[in-house]
C-alpha cells in the first residue's frame, strides 16, 4: 500500500541519514558534533538576548529613576555576570569542584549563577538540562564524567552543590528527579560524540 506521506528536502535528508547510517553498521560521527556546535552557538544567542532584556529593563529604571528624581541603582547590581566571569564553561575537574566549594561558601556567587542559569531555561525540562549542561561543562569535562562515577570517571553527583543547583534550576511540574536524572546521566554518557567543543558560548 501506498503511503501518503508527504516527502520535503527536509525529511528525505533524515531519511537517507537514518538508512545510510544503518547500512554501514553506524551514524555518521561528526553529526552530534555538528549538532552540539550549532546547540551551543543557540544557546550563546539565548543567553544574551536574556542579557539584552535585562538592560532594556535597567535602561527604562535609569530613565524613570531620573524622570522622578528618585536614586539610580548602584552600579553593577544588576550584572551578576561579572561574577562568572571567566569560569564558565568549566573545562577541568580542579575547577569544577572550585565552583562546587565557591556555591557553598559564597551567597554572592551562587545567587549571580542561579539567576544566569535561569535565563536558559527552555521550553520543557529536556531543554532546560541540555541548556544548563552546555553552559556549566565543555564536553571535554564532560567525558570525565558520570553520574555515579566510574573506575575511569568522576562522579558528577559528588560534587553536591553543582548537581543540587542543575536539579533545582531544570525541574518542572511535569518532570520528576528521575526524569531530570535521566537526561544528565545521557548527556554526559554520550559526551565523546560531541568532542571536541569547537564552538561554547561567548566568555561571560
Amino acid at each position: 500500500m501506498k503511503s501518503n506521506k508527504r516527502s520535503t528536502p527536509l525529511t528525505m535528508f533524515y531519511d537517507r541519514m537514518y538508512i545510510t547510517g544503518f547500512k554501514h553498521g553506524t551514524m555518521y560521527a561528526d553529526v552530534g558534533r555538528k549538532l552540539d556546535i550549532i546547540m551551543r552557538e543557540m544557546l550563546g544567542v539565548k543567553f544574551y538576548v536574556e542579557e539584552l532584556k535585562d538592560e532594556i529593563k535597567k535602561l527604562r529604571r535609569d530613565l524613570n529613576d531620573r524622570n522622578t528624581g528618585a536614586t539610580t541603582t548602584a552600579a553593577g547590581a544588576d550584572s551578576p555576570n561579572l561574577l562568572l566571569q571567566g569560569i564558565f564553561p568549566i573545562t577541568t575537574l580542579n575547577s569544577l569542584q572550585d565552583v562546587d566549594d565557591k556555591l557553598q561558601s559564597d551567597e554572592e556567587f551562587r545567587e549571580a549563577l542561579n539567576l544566569t542559569l535561569k535565563k536558559l531555561k527552555g521550553k520543557d525540562y529536556r531543554q532546560s538540562v541540555g541548556n544548563v549542561l552546555r553552559f556549566l561543562f565543555t564536553n571535554e569535562l564532560a567525558a570525565d564524567l558520570a553520574w555515579s562515577g566510574t573506575a575511569e570517571k568522576a562522579a558528577l553527583k559528588s560534587f553536591c552543590n553543582v548537581s543540587a543547583l542543575i536539579f533545582d534550576i531544570c525541574k518542572q511540574p511535569t518532570a520528576t528527579q528521575k526524569d531530570v536524572l535521566d537526561i544528565i546521566k545521557n548527556w554526559l554518557r554520550n559526551s565523546k560524540k560531541r568532542r571536541p567543543t569547537d564552538l561554547g558560548i561567548p566568555p561571560l
